[in-house]
């Protein structure tokens, strides 16, 4: 049963690039974890899939990224409305077909590529998809298997 709730939107990190939105206490109790959580739901009516980490003080934060803030014209300082539960769906990722086919063939690359966060799969994933022509597609994914291969994380 999701719950609803308000809080404070902050700047923060450097240059105040980032923002994020405490809980009250309430809702760490509702997640039912102190430790860091799926967590899927609205902000303002927009929806969102992200995690809650713990502060260490007995509530969760979660990153408000530029996505959310663009949907929902959040400033620092705002007071959000926000509407979550858990989250237990897998998190999965649509590779495009020539990332597919060039992880099959690049053991190594695969194996890294599996061990990855939703989240920099998902980075892995747009960059090659977003190109338009098929060659830029093929060399996008070509340059992938090769970073993973060397280990490497998305920039």
């Amino acid at each position: 049963m999701p719950i609803a709730f308000e809080a404070k939107v902050v700047a923060d990190g450097p240059g105040k690039a980032w923002f994020h939105a405490t809980f009250p206490k309430e809702v760490t109790e509702h997640l039912g974890t102190q430790a860091a959580v799926k967590v899927h739901g609205t902000i303002n009516g927009h929806k969102f899939r992200s995690s809650a980490f713990p502060t260490g003080e007995g509530t969760h934060r979660i990153m408000v990224n530029r996505t959310m803030r663009d949907a929902t014209g959040l400033a620092d300082g705002a007071r959000a409305r926000f509407v979550l539960d858990r989250d237990t769906k897998p998190r999965t990722v649509r590779l495009p077909a020539e990332l597919r086919r060039a992880l099959a063939e690049a053991p190594k690359a695969k194996a890294c590529y599996d061990s990855l966060a939703p989240s920099h799969k998902q980075a892995y994933a747009e960059h090659v998809a977003e190109a338009k022509k098929p060659e830029t597609r093929q060399r996008r994914a070509q340059q992938t298997v090769e970073r993973l291969a060397l280990g490497k994380r998305p920039e």
